[in-house]
């Protein structure tokens, strides 16, 4: 599923907070609640020492429900999850670990006419990449996305105000957290990676431990997006002040992996190009914590850029293609990570059959710099309008230094069976 590409939002369109009108309904509390429940299950394709043989075994409920209050409006998701193939069962807010993991709960008015709020819980989701994020700086679940959860998990949810100011000019959209959100990244604990630190693949028994930037309003983050329609194509301009969002960095004194400072500075276009769709975006990465380069511990600044093109190739067959590379600007001070630029070609190949019950999904990554590759491959079967049926596999190829083949011990396929009501 591709990145939301940066559209024109519009608003909410409730009258202003001043003249609120409390709306009394009749309903039932569980007529406004919808989702699903579904099993979901994965086995490794390959031997992993210290792991066992199932990736995913888990029984999760999802509950979601909007409610209007006067001008304002409700929205809260829920997901309550068992899951048979971790031990550890603990509730924690931040990373989504254990049987709750709170989607969504915020409340959204309008105190102006061109003004939008956002208060609270929420998923944001900006650029026009497809799988891959330069301005996209919000948190990702990287354990579910390989895993092979359902795409929707890729984004985790953050804690966040958003202020969005709708004029002629430009559409301006400022999202603020008090409290740096990062990615749910991987730590060794449910997939094996390189860790360059120990140079080895790491061990189930011996996860990433990692020291937090700092508490809320004392490490926070902040996004900025400015976005306009010029004739028939899309055009933004982002920014982005906070930290990297995976550990960068290696605090020696403490042992511990870091989250350096960074801010990013972007933009992107999207438009119609013969009968496709072509896109372009752009970022600089700025590591604060190493202006010169020269912090081995420490990630380097970089330049990234991404150009894609997506077509309608055939009846209900989509295909999309796209070319990424970044430009790490002081490679001799990398700590050994390798080639000054990283090159990567997407392929994506979409197909629906049966009156669009049946989807065929295929997305491959290659590496040319770092002969890598991954693929993600699926297909989904809607039953009926209460049923569906998902299979799929994330297989990864490549040595154990560069960034797919360090996972080539997680490859795996998995299935599920959802209920939605």
């Amino acid at each position: 599923m591709a990145a939301e590409p940066p559209a024109l939002p519009g608003g909410l369109g409730g009258s202003p907070l001043s003249t609120p009108q409390v709306q009394v309904t009749t309903d039932s509390f569980w007529d406004e609640v919808s989702g699903f429940a579904e099993l979901r299950g994965g086995i490794r394709l390959s031997y992993a020492p210290g792991y066992g043989d199932e990736s995913l075994g888990e029984a999760r409920v999802q509950l979601k429900t909007e409610r209007e209050v006067g001008a304002a409006l409700i929205e809260a998701s829920v997901d309550f999850l068992a899951d048979g193939t971790t031990s550890e069962h603990s509730f924690d807010w931040e990373s989504g670990r254990g049987p709750v993991d709170m989607r969504a709960l915020s409340l959204s008015f309008s105190p102006l006419r061109d003004v939008d709020v956002k208060l609270g819980r929420q998923v944001a989701t900006w650029g026009v990449g497809d799988l891959v994020f330069i301005n996209d700086l919000f948190a990702k679940d990287w354990n579910s996305f390989l895993l092979g959860r359902d795409l929707e998990y890729l984004k985790a949810p953050q804690d966040s105000v958003r202020l969005a100011y709708f004029n002629d000019i430009a559409d301006l959209e400022v999202i603020y957290s008090p409290r740096f959100e990062s990615d749910r990244f991987i730590d060794g604990d449910r997939l094996t990676f390189w860790d360059s630190m120990s140079g080895r693949i790491t061990a189930k028994a011996q996860p990433i431990e990692v020291a937090s930037p700092g508490d809320a309003f004392e490490a926070n983050e902040l996004h900025l997006r400015a976005s306009r329609l010029q004739g028939r194509y899309e055009l933004a301009a982002y920014g982005y002040l906070g930290y990297w969002k995976s550990p960068a960095g290696f605090d020696q004194s403490l042992g511990l992996s870091t989250f350096p400072s960074l801010n990013v500075f972007g933009g992107s276009a999207r438009g119609p190009l013969g009968r496709g769709i072509v896109s372009a975006e752009f970022g600089s990465y700025d590591s604060k914590s190493d202006p010169t380069g020269t912090e081995v511990m420490t990630r380097n600044s970089e330049l990234r850029l991404l150009l894609g093109y997506e077509q309608e190739i055939g009846k209900e067959l989509t295909a999309s293609v796209q070319y990424y590379v970044e430009r790490t600007r002081d490679v001799g001070a990398a700590g050994g990570l390798g080639d000054r630029d990283r090159e990567l070609f997407t392929l994506r190949l979409r197909k629906q059959l049966w009156q669009q019950t049946l989807t065929l999904n295929g997305f491959a990554f290659h590496s040319p710099s770092q002969k890598d590759n991954y693929f993600r491959l699926s297909a989904s079967w809607k039953a009926s309008d209460a049923w569906q049926w998902d299979v799929g596999a994330n297989l990864f190829g490549g040595d154990e230094p560069t960034f797919f083949g360090q996972f080539q011990n997680s490859s795996s396929a998995h299935l599920s069976l959802r209920r939605i009501f």
